[in-house]
């Protein structure tokens, strides 16, 4: 089944591993803006997003998937030092075509820094009319969801603009009656296949996205593609067909 893999950081991956997953029938990947170190320098973001829009749009195409590009300034890579000018940055590349997002955005400890640079980029979204990608923590998960929640609320984004990704077990009463879309962040330490598919039955079919969230972490790419096979030798096709594809064809504006 095509699908699509709505979250990841797949420029950390390599050539070799993405012609396999085009091979289970990956057609899309969306890659978010993230590295594993807290940036010195605004300039290390430009870079990063320079190498996400305009690099792996060429690498993508040379295994036959194609790209979608988020860019944004996650919690853990705020500049301290050069915050202010990093926010004009994400500004500017939102208002490109070819970026298709802001992400991945939102909070990890939930501190006066991380909320202010988490609702002007929700301001500059909604200004750009782009969907955006929102972080949720590993830990003290909850907490943190509803300060993210209220900042939703104080600058009035809509919430048909957003997924929460990274949905678990622990966070699925605070958005079960939201509007947003769910993120399922199919990956070691987030949510077994298994994990997955007791989410997958008890949320909104037209809401769900599934994604890998490849990174420098533990990563298990095809998992997303083998919660697929499960829903479709469970019968489960049409439900399959919409978590996989068209969910993030309509999320994404593709």
């Amino acid at each position: 089944m095509e699908w699509i893999d709505s979250h990841s950081h797949h420029y950390l991956t390599s050539l070799s591993i993405l012609d396999e997953l085009r091979k289970t029938g990956l057609s899309i990947v969306v890659e978010a803006s993230w590295i594993p170190v807290r940036p010195t320098s605004q300039s290390t973001l430009i870079d990063l997003y320079n190498w996400i829009v305009n690099q792996e749009k060429v690498r993508m195409e040379r295994v036959g998937l194609k790209l979608l590009p988020a860019i944004g300034i996650h919690p853990r890579c705020i500049p301290l030092n050069d915050m202010e000018q990093s926010l004009r940055n994400v500004e500017t590349w939102l208002q490109m075509d070819e970026v298709k997002a802001l992400g991945e955005v939102g909070m990890e400890n939930g501190d006066d820094t991380e909320t202010y640079v988490f609702e002007r980029q929700l301001r500059m979204a909604m200004q750009a009319d782009k969907p955006v990608i929102v972080h949720t923590p590993k830990t003290n998960k909850k907490n943190i969801l509803k300060k993210e929640l209220d900042s939703i609320k104080s600058v009035s984004f809509p919430q048909e603009l957003l997924v929460i990704d990274h949905l678990n077990s622990e966070i699925y009463d605070l958005v079960i009656n939201l509007k947003t879309y769910f993120g399922l962040s199919i990956q070691p330490g987030k949510l077994t296949v298994d994990d997955a598919l007791k989410l997958v039955q008890k949320l909104d079919i037209d809401r769900i996205l599934i994604n890998s969230d490849s990174s420098t972490e533990p990563s298990q790419p095809t998992w997303p593609a083998s919660l697929l096979s499960k829903l479709e030798n469970s019968g489960l096709t049409e439900l399959a067909r919409k978590i996989a594809f068209e969910n993030p064809i309509r999320f994404y504006r593709i």
